[in-house]
């Protein structure tokens, strides 16, 4: 991981990492963390020949953002021994929880602020088709929602954070092959 300066100069920030790739990054000021996540999706130099250690791992690891310094490294992938599982973006609510989508596996993991690990959603509607790409990019809004991309099928859902079960597929937006999202500042989704 690293820093570019406004200039455009990059700088090593986080130097050592155990994830093989990392395909989420984010940054909670609030907190003052930085919460990376990803798992192997048989690309790396880090990976197995041809691919053959994909969905082995799933990750995540928060460090101090003023620092650098690892604050905890959480293996997801023990949270779904018996399927393939890569972590692939991150989402903070306004209690410091954290959202991670699996793009192998239909699932949302949430590390509540003591970084407990568990499955928060579990749903039919995130498997992804054999080969693909599922849930991918996700957002958090203060309404109380989080949305989420899925990659292969081009839907984006709402899930409730109150209620893990309750999720509907937003209509209306035309994506191909949808990844990262983002809110502007006035909660217009990128």
């Amino acid at each position: 991981v690293f820093t570019m300066s406004l200039d455009g100069k990059l700088s090593p920030y986080i130097e050592k990492t155990n994830i093989k790739t990392l395909t989420g990054v984010f940054t909670d000021e609030l907190r003052n963390r930085l919460i990376i996540v990803g798992g192997d999706i048989g690309l790396s130099k880090k990976s197995a020949p041809k691919g053959a250690s994909a969905g082995q791992t799933a990750s995540a690891e928060i460090y101090n953002l003023a620092t650098g310094k690892l604050i905890r490294a959480i293996d997801l992938k023990s949270l779904t021994p018996n399927a393939g599982a890569v972590a692939n973006d991150v989402a903070v609510d306004e209690s410091g929880n954290i959202y991670i989508t699996d793009s192998f596996s239909p699932i949302i993991y949430k590390i509540d602020i003591n970084y407990q690990a568990s499955i928060f959603s579990n749903s039919e509607l995130f498997k992804p088709a054999a080969g693909s790409f599922g849930l991918n990019g996700i957002v958090y809004h203060p309404d109380g929602y989080l949305l989420v991309a899925k990659t292969d099928t081009a839907k984006i859902f709402k899930v409730s954070i109150a209620n893990p079960n309750e999720i509907i597929e937003v209509k209306g937006m035309a994506f191909k092959a949808p990844d990262g999202l983002e809110w502007t500042k006035d909660y217009k989704l990128i």
